[in-house]
């Protein structure tokens, strides 16, 4: 296989490199990289929770609010049931006394059924009142920060294609809004990422990826990303098939101004060459309906059918 002309340079992911490392950046844009001996910090939890999806999000703050009761409970019967009223029966019924009763104080509902009777309970359900008060309004602030936090709102095609284009050959992969809010000033650049194997040791070289169109205004239905295989290409020396085979993975950055948030936003994505398809074309993915209305079917986004020899102009 030929090579291609390097430009060495580090977008910032480093030259380093291994014949295990499976690939740079996840598909979701985050890096692949596990992190050890790592100092923790109360700012870290934040950070976990605020960013693990709803469903663990929602059992770890339920696993906490259990967890708080149990032990709370415990502290309750070891100071002893008689505190809160109760006659003494089996542990099991005395510890179940406690954990509703602790239940009870730690949100603040208080039903009355069972109440401090003794110094001890009572200073024990003061302190997990002050307790759950901080729970449920860091939980509330955690909540509040999730459904307030700007989003990405790009979809990326799950495969990039290779196919002749404008009597030359093109890589190209598209993206459309997931969402119904607009989308403003988008750019992107990328980076090519080469993985080379030199006197026994494996690294990467970066080369700089152009784009046919690196900015637009709007995005109201989908963008087709567009590199032209030309003279000034890091694949210019590659024949397709050899394309499909190369141990490299193209970096994405896409930066754009989001209306419900007034904010810039930014994106990442990555694509390896195993997700290349060669000599096929993105199926349309809108259309418009008798009254001139435009409609963006997002299930097409992926869609794609082999190319038409004559077919040179850009399919959205």
């Amino acid at each position: 296989m030929r090579k291609p002309r390097f430009q060495q340079f580090d977008p910032g992911t480093g030259l380093s490199s291994s014949d295990k490392q499976s690939r740079i950046m996840e598909k979701d844009g985050s890096f692949n990289i596990i992190h050890r001996n790592r100092q923790m910090h109360i700012g870290m939890v934040y950070s976990y929770l605020i960013n693990a999806n709803w469903s663990r999000f929602f059992v770890l703050i339920t696993l906490g609010y259990i967890g708080f009761n149990i032990l709370f409970a415990f502290g309750y019967l070891a100071i002893g049931v008689e505190g809160l009223g109760v006659v003494k029966e089996d542990v099991f019924s005395n510890y179940l006394h406690c954990f509703f009763f602790s239940t009870q104080t730690f949100t603040t509902i208080g039903y009355g059924f069972l109440a401090p009777k003794t110094a001890g309970i009572s200073t024990l359900a003061a302190l997990e009142g002050f307790i759950g008060l901080l729970y449920f309004a860091s939980a509330s602030g955690l909540f509040y920060g999730r459904i307030s936090r700007p989003k990405p709102q790009l979809r990326f095609s799950s495969s990039i294609l290779i196919r002749d284009f404008n009597d030359t050959t093109a890589l190209m992969f598209r993206m459309m809004n997931k969402n119904r809010n607009v989308l403003m000033n988008l750019n992107v650049t990328g980076n090519v990422a080469f993985k080379n194997d030199k006197d026994g040791k494996t690294f990467y070289t970066y080369n700089q990826v152009s784009f046919l169109i690196n900015h637009i205004n709007m995005m109201p239905y989908t963008w087709t990303i567009v590199h032209v295989l030309d003279e000034n290409s890091p694949f210019n020396n590659y024949t397709k098939e050899e394309l499909s085979r190369l141990d490299a993975e193209l970096l994405i950055m896409i930066s754009y101004f989001d209306d419900t948030f007034s904010q810039e936003m930014y994106q990442r994505h990555s694509y390896t060459f195993t997700e290349l398809l060669i000599d096929r074309v993105f199926v349309p993915a809108f259309e418009f309906d008798e009254n001139g209305n435009g409609i963006l079917d997002h299930e097409k986004l992926d869609d794609t059918v082999v190319v038409i020899p004559e077919t040179s102009t850009l399919n959205q």
